[in-house]
């Protein structure tokens, strides 16, 4: 792959060019905008700190490594339905908008709310917390494997799947037309329920 490896850009606006990859390094630290053009690929094993991201309509594709450190000093907002944020280090930010796919394997820290939207794919390995409240739009779908900490409430309008611990602080409401599945050995646990979707869960099992 074209891969730029730039040690010299400290802030402003990181542009990638089309289908080539940007690496922040390790030990290196970049703060300002990330601007992405077709199929460009931001690395980022040192620590970023970021303003906004501009898509243009094409896709971004987004992979903290494990010595990585991602702050959105403004809400983490991935806007294109195909594009993807990976997440093996540390990721913060004040609020967090999808209609992307977003994995994480690492640290997520969302000290607001956290909203997917149609056709958004979240995929938690690890652990999410979250200060505000969690929302699955129609379309959305969460897929929880590890461990999610909502400090409000979490309205569900699309599709949940639980598979490890799932906690909310206030209400967590299954609206009509929603699903929330869950896997054996698994937890959900609120302040109260509102069920009126569908909950479904294997037929022996704790959970």
């Amino acid at each position: 792959e074209m891969c730029i490896r730039d040690r010299t850009q400290t802030g402003g606006t990181i542009t990638i060019p089309n289908n080539q990859t940007y690496v922040i390094p390790e030990g290196h630290t970049f703060s300002g905008n990330v601007r992405f053009n077709k199929n460009g690929l931001l690395r980022v094993c040192g620590t970023a700190t970021v303003s906004n991201i501009y898509e243009n309509y094409s896709q971004s594709n987004i992979i903290v490594t494990s010595t990585g450190v991602w702050t959105s000093t403004n809400q983490l907002k991935l806007e294109e339905a195909n594009s993807d944020f990976t997440n093996y280090g540390t990721v913060t930010a004040s609020s967090f908008q999808a209609q992307g796919e977003f994995y994480n394997y690492g640290t997520t820290t969302i000290s607001g709310g956290f909203t997917l939207d149609l056709k958004a794919k979240i995929y938690n390995h690890s652990t999410i917390t979250m200060g505000g409240n969690c929302n699955v739009n129609q379309g959305g779908n969460l897929y929880n494997y590890c461990t999610m900490n909502v400090g409000g409430s979490s309205t569900n309008n699309g599709v949940l799947y639980n598979y490890g611990g799932f906690f909310v602080t206030g209400t967590i409401h299954f609206k009509y037309g929603a699903n929330h599945n869950v896997g054996s050995g698994s937890f959900t646990t609120a302040g109260a329920t509102e069920i009126r979707g569908i909950v479904k869960g294997p037929i022996s099992g704790d959970y």
